[in-house]
């Protein structure tokens, strides 16, 4: 069993200082520290158009490699889910 992090600071990053999300908990637990961070929401936004940039390149390659592509659009979804869940998390903030 992982830890389980609770400061921005501790999260893992990759080397280009990009959040590591390895399941929709990680992502759900990340949107719940940076729901006020507009910063890291749209770091969040950015590491999700890369990773769509890089799915849509993978596809039009002449060999695209099946792995990777899973890979590329399993990252975006992750951070879909992170930016809607912070999006949620204001929304529902601001309405109370």
């Amino acid at each position: 069993m992982k830890p389980i992090i609770s400061r921005l600071d501790n999260w893992p990053k990759d080397g280009r200082k990009q959040p590591i999300f390895t399941s929709t908990q990680d992502a759900l637990l990340y949107a719940q520290l940076i729901y006020n961070d507009k910063d890291a929401q749209g770091t969040i936004k950015i590491c999700r158009e890369d990773a769509l940039i890089k799915l849509r390149a993978e596809r039009l390659s002449k060999h695209p490699k099946p792995q990777r592509m899973f890979d590329l659009a399993f990252r975006a979804q992750l951070f879909r889910e992170c930016s809607e869940e912070f999006q949620r998390i204001q929304d529902e903030k601001f309405t109370t």
